[in-house]
């Protein structure tokens, strides 16, 4: 049988043919863990009598949350990752002098690799996907699981196959073939909004092009899917008939088009430039084209987070923001 990209990446991790349904033992190549949730994690892997991580080099611990602490409770939430980090010699740990929002930062240190395996105690670590690797969020008490064994059980998921065809407005490419990563890890980040369990595009030139300048962590695992492989469902989207959307309170899924926002007339009180989706170099300069020689309205709040400090850098440099 035919297998899709996900299945082909399973299977060259556990060494025998894998399908949708299969509930399967895997070792995991990356364990993401952050300043919210891996503190919870840690306790178990402590109360479990563990004394090593089972695969240390395969651990990363992003303190993106909570620092610069706010107040006493979320200082010593950050210390108790500190500590474990301190504690374990973690070779990837980031703290105040080069973090950033996980899902942006380890891509852009070449801890993401096309064919890996990859979990987080957080829902949007589907972004990876995005670089032709299986990654999805679990709990917290997964996540120590695979700190103690390196691995961890899967279902393997059922895959929907979603075409993109047509030409979409300014700003967003053509098709998948021209969307720059930025796009992608948007696209990948979004997937668990859907209601995926992981949103994954195969490795391309655009992802070679990405990649070219940084220091894998492990060799690329190359993997597409058979043209005849099995999909639970085939959407086609015609992109060139979409209009932009705009998520109402209080559900990203409360999604309406841009055109009723403006016609429903709502007071926006502030905005956000930013986040794990949308905080990348690319975004920034979207929006600084949308406001360039415009004026942020007096009575709503601008804020705008670069994902890296080295996206920081750039958007201070490249953006012109220092106008507004």
């Amino acid at each position: 049988m035919k297998q899709t990209i996900t299945e082909k990446i399973f299977s060259q991790h556990i060494g025998r043919p894998v399908f949708a349904g299969e509930i399967i033992r895997c070792p995991i190549d990356m364990v993401i863990g952050n300043d919210i949730t891996t503190p919870i994690s840690i306790k178990a892997f402590e109360e479990s009598g563990a004394k090593a991580l089972a695969n240390p080099d395969g651990f990363s611990l992003v303190l993106d949350h909570f620092i610069p602490a706010k107040d006493i409770a979320s200082a010593n939430q950050a210390r108790i990752s500190r500590d474990f980090a301190k504690k374990h010699s973690l070779k990837n740990f980031f703290d105040e002098k080069d973090m950033g929002i996980e899902h942006a930062l380890l891509p852009e240190k070449g801890l993401i690799v096309p064919g890996d395996v990859i979990i987080g105690a957080d829902s949007h670590t589907c972004t990876h996907g995005a670089l032709g690797a299986f990654s999805t969020g679990m709990g917290s008490t997964d996540l120590a699981f695979a700190m103690i064994t390196g691995g961890n059980w899967f279902k393997v998921p059922e895959s929907i196959k979603v075409i993109l065809s047509g030409k979409p407005g300014k700003f967003t490419g053509s098709t998948i073939a021209h969307l720059n990563m930025d796009d992608r890890f948007s696209m990948c980040n979004m997937a668990i909004e859907a209601g995926a369990k992981s949103g994954i595009v195969a490795y391309d030139d655009v992802t070679a092009a990405f990649l070219s300048d940084k220091p894998l962590a492990r060799e690329a695992k190359l993997h597409y899917s058979d043209e005849d492989a099995v999909y639970v469902q085939v959407l086609e989207i015609d992109v060139g008939k979409l209009e932009p959307v705009i998520a109402y309170p209080f559900l990203p899924s409360n999604g309406h088009s841009l055109s009723q926002a403006v016609s429903d007339k709502i007071k926006v009180d502030q905005a956000f430039i930013g986040s794990c989706t949308n905080g990348r170099l690319g975004d920034l300069k979207i929006a600084a084209e949308i406001l360039k020689g415009k004026r942020v309205h007096p009575d709503v709040r601008l804020i705008v987070t670069p994902a890296t400090q080295r996206i920081a850098r750039g958007y201070y440099y490249r953006c012109g923001w220092c106008c507004l």
